[in-house]
């Protein structure tokens, strides 16, 4: 079994100019390919109409799967289903098993600490490990957490009030923070 420790400061920027120089891949792919098929078949490159609906499709295609493929390896660590606190607060060694197979050990005092900030009978309603989704729209790099109860945790653990009943954003700062208080419990989820 592997620990999951997550995520790094600096990592948010790294997948942005991932990103980007996917896109830049892209439209050199694009250029490259549309002069290859222009000289095999001995078009001018100008020559748009003799090219087929594929090679016009192809680059974009190639785009989305290599996006996809991208997230895909960037999120196998998040859970293919997760359990409930109250059956992981059961359990001796309590884990999750990872989208790709692997099982990370959870920390029974992280376990312990996230009960404290719920009521008792909403223990068995939340799920475990708790889920930050990455939001690209704010430059700085911020995440949310979605959920009622979820954002009741986050909220009282970084002592602050969140933006709705169901979603709270988060800032680096208070990333940082949680990700020391939720070595193992508390996961990134990378969305475009």
């Amino acid at each position: 079994m592997r620990h999951h420790y997550g995520f790094h400061h600096g990592e948010t920027a790294q997948w942005r100019r991932i990103l980007g120089n996917l896109q830049t891949f892209r439209i050199e792919q694009t250029s490259q390919r549309e002069e290859s098929t222009n000289a095999t078949f001995g078009l001018p490159p100008e020559n748009e109409e003799f090219k087929s609906g594929l090679e016009r499709i192809s680059p974009t295609m190639f785009t989305e799967r290599a996006m996809q493929s991208l997230l895909s390896s960037m999120n196998a660590h998040v859970p293919s289903k997760r359990a409930s606190l109250a059956d992981l607060l059961d359990l001796q060694h309590p884990y999750y098993e990872a989208k790709d197979g692997t099982r990370y050990e959870l920390d029974p005092k992280e376990l312990r600490l996230i009960a404290s900030t719920i009521d008792p009978w909403d223990i068995d309603r939340l799920k475990i490990p708790l889920l930050l989704v990455t939001d690209t729209s704010y430059e700085q790099g911020q995440w949310k957490v979605m959920g009622k109860l979820e954002v009741r945790v986050i909220s009282k653990l970084i002592g602050r009030e969140p933006d709705k009943p169901d979603e709270i954003l988060v800032f680096y700062p208070h990333l940082k923070e949680l990700r020391k208080l939720l070595p193992t419990t508390l996961l990134v989820m990378y969305m475009p």
